[in-house]
């Protein structure tokens, strides 16, 4: 435990060094590289670590039209397991997270290739730093692919509605990075600004490379604000006579400029892949001295798991 301890005080103490620089731009082109960092320290009743959670470089373009993005991610590349399982693992495989390219027509954008398939919330806020919380909910893992390797339609209604509307008709590009190993995929997804809140609502269906195919259905809300923001989504998903389903609704308190306080409940079954039946609430702190930069600490609690203790530094450059 003292090596766990020492080395979360190294991370916290060199992040106070400005560690930011502007993503490098080549000559006056609007392209640029950049990427992001997370360390973070997991303690369990049983089991400690202290990881390199996750580094990236992004390589991407912003033209007026159309533009690209790439990102090679090294997911986990260093563990340190402390208590039961003392030891550490090293995966310095890199993976092709994001690969494609889009163009913007007057009503509508065309992307295609390898990008984070547009399904509600938080499965579009891939990156530890822009995150509320060091966790992800269940939801974004269980209902659907995180990825899609293909192309994505976003049409921009008259009304300010976006359809999006997505095909898969391949395997996976880099599938190893995908939460399923897919060879089909179509979804789509509706998004309205009400007076209210930001909704979302979508479905789609995939086939596994084992050829078990499922279907899913969403429907979210995101309502910002100065002093409190909500957000909640809720799906279910069907692989044959198996249905699982996810809720969750988080509300977060900005209760001073850079610092936040995070709630979470949520409730997921999905006896499809085998998880029991759970419900698990959260509580945490994320302070952000910087917009790229972000200190978090939370608290899970669960039903019929133990409790753990998460702490997280991230930075995006």
């Amino acid at each position: 435990m003292k090596g766990m301890y020492a080395g979360l005080c190294f991370i916290v103490a060199t992040s106070w060094a400005d560690p930011l620089v502007e993503s490098l731009q080549f000559g006056s082109e609007p392209i640029y590289l950049g990427g992001y960092f997370s360390a973070m320290a997991d303690i369990g009743e049983r089991t400690q670590r202290l990881a390199i959670d996750e580094a990236a470089l992004m390589l991407y373009g912003e033209y007026p039209r159309w533009g690209f993005m790439a990102e090679w991610e090294f997911d986990e590349p260093y563990t340190r397991y402390f208590g039961d399982d003392e030891g550490e693992t090293t995966h310095l495989h890199g993976y092709i997270e994001r690969l494609n390219a889009y163009y913007h027509f007057d009503d509508a954008t065309v992307r295609f290739g390898k990008f984070f398939s547009s399904i509600g919330f938080w499965n579009q806020m891939p990156i530890n730093v822009l995150r509320d919380t060091t966790s992800d909910p269940t939801f974004v893992y269980q209902l659907f692919p995180m990825l899609t390797t293909g192309i994505e339609t976003n049409l921009y209604l008259d009304n300010g509605d976006i359809l999006s509307l997505s095909l898969q008709h391949n395997n996976d590009l880099d599938g190893a990075i995908n939460n399923f190993d897919i060879d089909r995929h179509i979804a789509w997804q509706y998004e309205h600004q009400s007076d209210w809140a930001l909704w979302r609502m979508g479905g789609g269906w995939f086939r596994k490379r084992d050829n078990k195919e499922s279907w899913y259905a969403n429907i979210g809300f995101d309502k910002p604000g100065l002093e409190f923001s909500w957000l909640s989504e809720a799906g279910f998903r069907q692989e044959e006579s198996e249905r699982g389903y996810d809720i969750y609704l988080q509300g977060v308190w900005h209760y001073l400029p850079h610092h936040d306080l995070i709630g979470r409940i949520e409730s997921f079954d999905d006896p499809i892949e085998s998880r029991s039946r759970d419900i698990w609430g959260l509580v945490g702190y994320t302070w952000r001295p910087k917009p790229s930069m972000a200190f978090k600490t939370e608290v899970d609690l669960y039903v019929h798991r133990k409790e753990r203790l998460l702490f997280s530094w991230s930075v995006m450059f």
